[in-house]
């Protein structure tokens, strides 16, 4: 069954999906309901600002608790029908905000008055929850100016087209984006990263170096864009901001510059929809749209067995429920067939070697799987590079004995970042 892969000498290629000649669509009607995740968990009741029956406004900043600065943005104008604990992956502890659709909208007036001043306060204060997923506190380290900024229009995983689209059809907002993140960053060097297959009729009026990456997954990881692009080794666990640089995507410097161009939250973001049949269609939703609101917009059922993704097929994470909303940084939803599902097993590692051939920042994985297996996390990662790893996904792809690697290794890393949390409030 896996001869093939003792044969092969050189390890598989995987090219990014080419945008061609795919046209947005939007929902025909906005949904009856919205589901918002706020990055904060629910604790105590008596901690909430906000409780069911509330109204919002569109584009209103929604703080739910009154000893954390953590919000969202409302998507749309109607009014809160509950607050709830929700667990999401690893147990990650948010907050799920349920609203309904109520009445005419009326659009919040607290950005377009914020908007006045471009400046980081005001990202840090409204830009959070962006379409394209904008990481404000990522853009003025405290102990390390940015130098250099990355706009990332190459797509962050396999079979998604979102990024093209948007460079090719918001080039206006995508100049203005960058204007403002060179402005707030004090960037004195601004990268605009494209596929090799896009980088023609790109033009020096996006004000940024136009800069053509490999076409081959996973170029897109922002370590190995700094490798490719600036000729410079990110240390294994380094954030980039202690180097000096930045990533941005471009559906978020799009979504940015086109807030504080209309004095309006951009709200709207694009989103490829994969069936299970490789059918691939292009939608323009809001942030909060429920899952299950794409699909019967698209005439997509979801049947027994289905697998749902999101994110994508190599690094996307699974759904238990269409109940599930469009994020900021959801950049495509895939249906899997149960036919064409892999299923993993606990089965020991045969030590074939394939992963460490296709590792593309060549991490011991076939010595790494096993500490994993084992939660020795410490040693993965004193010993045997686990923060090397750019969460690709292409190991578990080739694995011929189906080992979970990218799960364990996702969780490796989720366990040691809450002992270093946990070590950090001890001191």
């Amino acid at each position: 069954m896996f001869r093939r892969f003792f044969r092969r000498n050189s390890p598989p290629r995987f090219s990014y999906q080419r945008l061609i000649a795919e046209i947005a669509t939007a929902l025909p009607a906005f949904p009856g309901r919205w589901i918002l995740f706020c990055d904060h968990p629910l604790d105590r009741s008596d901690r909430l600002r906000l409780k069911p029956g509330d109204r919002v406004a569109t584009g209103g900043k929604l703080v739910p608790f009154i000893d954390s600065p953590a919000y969202v943005i409302a998507p749309a104008t109607g009014v809160i029908t509950a607050i709830e604990p929700f667990l999401g992956d690893f147990g990650r502890r948010l907050t799920r905000i349920d609203l309904r659709t109520d009445g005419p909208e009326t659009i919040d007036p607290g950005f377009t008055e914020a908007a006045a001043e471009v400046s980081i306060e005001t990202l840090r204060a409204w830009a959070g929850d962006l379409p394209g997923g904008l990481d404000p506190t990522a853009l003025t380290p405290p102990d390390q100016p940015i130098e250099t900024l990355l706009v990332s229009a190459v797509e962050a995983d396999l079979l998604s087209v979102s990024a093209q689209y948007v460079l090719k059809t918001r080039t206006d907002a995508v100049r203005q984006g960058i204007e403002i993140l060179r402005q707030v960053t004090g960037a004195k060097r601004v990268i605009l990263a494209v596929g090799r297959e896009s980088f023609q009729g790109l033009g020096g009026h996006l004000h940024a170096e136009i800069r053509a990456v490999s076409g081959i997954y996973p170029a897109s990881a922002p370590a190995l864009m700094v490798k490719e692009l600036l000729g410079r080794q990110v240390p294994a666990g380094a954030p980039l901001a202690k180097l000096g640089l930045a990533v941005v995507s471009v559906e978020a410097a799009a979504s940015l510059g086109r807030s504080f161009a209309e004095k309006r939250l951009a709200l709207e973001k694009i989103v490829t929809v994969v069936d299970r049949d490789g059918r691939r269609s292009l939608v323009t939703v809001r942030v909060g749209t429920p899952v299950a609101e794409i699909f019967e917009a698209l005439g997509i059922r979801l049947g027994a067995g289905d697998r749902l993704i999101a994110g994508g097929p190599m690094a996307g994470a699974c759904l238990f429920t269409d109940d599930h909303p469009v994020r900021p940084d959801t950049h495509c939803l895939l249906v899997q067939d149960p036919a064409a599902v892999t299923h993993c097993s606990s089965d020991p590692c045969i030590n074939c070697g394939e992963c460490v051939r296709i590792c593309p920042t060549h991490v011991p994985i076939n010595m790494l799987v096993r500490l994993l297996e084992t939660g020795k996390y410490d040693i993965a990662a004193d010993e045997y590079d686990l923060w090397s790893c750019v969460d690709c996904g292409l190991c578990s792809y080739v694995c011929p004995a189906r080992i979970p690697i990218f799960q364990y290794i996702r969780l490796a890393k989720h366990e040691l970042a809450l002992r270093q949390v946990a070590e950090t409030e001890n001191v």
